[in-house]
């Protein structure tokens, strides 16, 4: 297996530890079984990633202006919700001090 390339010793070697188990496990397998272990998972080299290869630079041309556009606009819909919130709040900070005042109007009416 020195000749293989990393990519075909990952390949080979998990096709043959396939085959192995099959020929090991399977009851339909009426030839001679071999050793359940006979390749361990160990054994087989990882497989090579390869690199991502860069964004061409005309892409990313194109790429810029719209990214921006799309910052531009989640920034707009975020500051369109903090003023819908804030006014949301403003509306619940006045009706807990409709709340308050009744309370101590009630509390009042009813004396110690």
């Amino acid at each position: 297996m020195g000749l293989l390339s990393g990519y075909q010793a990952n390949r080979s070697l998990l096709a043959m530890k396939t085959m192995t188990d099959y020929m090991a496990t399977s009851p339909a397998w009426t030839g001679p079984r071999p050793p359940r272990f006979l390749i361990w998972k160990e054994d087989i080299p990882k497989r090579p990633q390869t690199l991502p290869r860069p964004i061409p630079p005309h892409v990313l041309d194109q790429l810029d202006p719209l990214l921006e556009q799309a910052e531009k606009a989640m920034k707009q819909t975020i500051a369109a919700k903090n003023t819908e919130l804030r006014q949301k709040q403003r509306e619940i900070d006045q009706l807990y001090g409709k709340l308050a005042a009744r309370r101590l109007l009630v509390e009042h009416e009813m004396g110690p």
